[in-house]
């Protein structure tokens, strides 16, 4: 253990420095652990590329000897001090670059982890704490922003040009995990990260890639919201809110906005401006009356006053939630959590 076959001074220089990283990745001394990812770094630039580029096998073998250092560098991409996370990104970026991006994202792309139970069954999957999630879809737009996206083919099958048959960096694959943070994480920053990834992947293959995955969005209203954002990115334009809930609450009409059928186009009362107010928490922006779809973006995400019932997913005044929940809610009214 410790020597290496001589198979060349690339693969030999390959394994020295993945052995050097291993004993060092999950290292909590910033010293010990930044020159660990500036070893990796170099490595991927040279030795990986070599083995890559100029051997028959060399793809495959790097993958094999790489893959156990993987998990633990993947975690390090949350790591709380920000230059461990900035290496960290360095590193990953350098080893899809040179070696395969979908190889150097596999482990970025798992959103949950199982928790030890201690001898008995292993407890269902959880998600990983925000700050990670975050992290991970950050890192997903740096690969892409590099190194693009691995294509398919009209049957959906990968066409990737590192040899690697079962390609997991595809617009689907992105776009799964875009979805399914959006759907069970309704941490502001994570959905603001998954939102941003969405619309990086759209802005190479096309806004129409989310139909598929908009559709598994329950409730209209976040559809609609989520649609918008990826949009305003889309239009470079950044959006005016950053934390979230689940869904939007409607505008109640006011006397003067309802509709009056008894009256022609010219007695119809002028419709009442969009208010730049909040009704609930009172918070003001003059953008609420040029863009009527900002003030339900509001109501959905930044809103302290509401809050989303933990039963049935409505979103209610937060002082009134107990009373939603003994009177109107239908997963406590059918036996649900209470």
């Amino acid at each position: 253990k410790g020597v290496w076959a001589d198979k060349g001074d690339a693969v030999s220089g390959a394994h020295a420095a993945i052995y050097a990283v291993r004993k060092c990745v999950t290292d909590k001394i910033a010293n010990v652990f930044l020159p660990c990812m500036r070893l990796l770094q170099a490595a991927a630039n040279s030795v990986f590329n070599e083995m890559v580029s100029s051997m028959p096998r060399g793809s495959r073998d790097l993958h094999a000897i790489l893959e156990p250092l993987m998990p633990a560098l993947t975690d390090r991409l949350s790591d709380p001090n920000k230059r461990c996370q900035e290496s960290t990104r360095n590193a990953i970026l350098a080893i899809a670059v040179n070696v395969d991006p979908s190889f150097a994202t596999h482990h970025v792309l798992k959103i949950t982890f199982r928790r030890g139970a201690g001898g008995r069954a292993a407890a269902a999957p959880s998600l990983l704490p925000n700050k990670a999630l975050s992290a991970r879809c950050d890192v997903l737009q740096a690969v892409i922003d590099t190194c693009g996206l691995v294509s398919t083919d009209a049957g959906g099958v990968a066409e990737n040009a590192h040899g690697s048959s079962n390609s997991s960096f595809t617009a689907p694959v992105l776009l799964t995990m875009a979805f399914d943070l959006l759907k069970q994480c309704p941490a502001s920053e994570v959905r603001s990260s998954a939102v941003s990834l969405a619309a990086k992947v759209c802005s190479l293959v096309g806004r129409d890639a989310i139909k598929p995955f908009i559709k598994s969005i329950e409730r209209q209203s976040q559809r609609e919201a989520i649609e918008t954002e990826i949009d305003r990115i889309l239009n470079g334009r950044r959006g005016s809110n950053s934390s979230s809930k689940s869904a939007p609450r409607r505008r109640p009409q006011t006397q003067d906005s309802r509709p009056n059928s008894g009256l022609t186009k010219e007695q119809q009362p002028a419709a009442a401006p969009t208010p730049v107010v909040c009704q609930f928490c009172g918070y003001s922006d003059p953008e609420f009356a040029n863009q009527s779809d900002l003030l339900d973006l509001h109501y959905w995400r930044d809103c302290p006053s509401l809050t989303q019932c933990y039963g049935c997913g409505q979103v209610v005044e937060l002082a009134g939630l107990a009373e939603h929940r003994a009177v109107e809610c239908e997963a406590a009214a059918g036996g649900g959590e209470t």
